[in-house]
């Protein structure tokens, strides 16, 4: 969400979430914070052979959900992924 829109739902000065976006991966805008958080298994750049990509991407696709993991991995969420492991442990007992 642009930070702008972000300001109007949450009635927080705009110049505050551009400052805590920098250390905030979740309050940063694009595809870059986005990764950072998990959300994605990679960035591609605009140039480069973006058909071979998407066939690996496919060949390697799993129904794992590992954003947690890779979130902690990229160090866009530090927390995530040791609380599932808990919360998971937790309720296997």
């Amino acid at each position: 969400m642009p930070v702008e829109a972000m300001s109007a739902v949450t009635k927080l000065p705009v110049a505050v979430l551009r400052k805590l976006s920098k250390t905030m991966p979740s309050l940063e805008f694009g595809a870059r914070p986005f990764a950072l958080l998990g959300g994605v298994e990679e960035v591609w750049p605009v140039k480069g052979d973006v058909q071979a990509k998407l066939a690996r991407a496919i060949a390697t696709a799993t129904t794992e959900d590992n954003r947690a993991k890779l979130g902690k991995k990229r160090g866009g969420r530090r927390l995530a992924f040791d609380v599932a492991k808990k919360v998971l442990a937790a309720a296997a007992k």
